[in-house]
This record gives C-alpha cells, structure tokens and sequence, in this order.
C-alpha cells in the first residue's frame, strides 16, 4: 500500500501513461477503440484511442464530448 495525500491506495496511482500501460498489460491489446473519460488526467487515453470521448455530468444530465488528435478536454 503507498500512502499519498492523505490517502491510503493499494498501488500507484493510475493516471496518464500509466493507465495505458496498465491497460496493454492487462488486456493485451493492440488498439483502443473506444475510451470514456470523465477525468483529465486520461486526456493521453483519450487521444490514443480511435474514439474517445470526455463524459461530463451538469444538473442531472450526462454528456459526451468527442476528443480526437488536436482538440483539449
């Protein structure tokens, strides 16, 4: 366990690059397809993937917004 910001977590943080790799390591992937965020710290995630998409939630109503090469969360 690694104690961080007043936080206990089981591993390191996930974020970025990271994710990434966890993700091939896990799923033995070649591609992303599709990626939903809601954070931007997975903006890479986003980016990488064929489709991705930053979900958003506003006075109960949920919402996506495509993410492709050029464009910023």
């Amino acid at each position: 366990m690694i104690f961080q910001n007043k936080k206990w977590f089981i591993s390191k943080n996930c974020r970025g690059e990271e994710k990434i790799k966890r993700l091939h390591k896990a799923c033995n992937f070649k591609k992303i397809i599709h990626a939903y965020s809601d954070n931007k710290d997975d903006l890479k995630l986003l980016k990488k993937a064929k489709k991705g998409y930053k979900v958003f939630f506003k006075k109960n109503k949920w919402g996506l917004k495509k993410i492709n090469k050029t464009n910023i969360l």
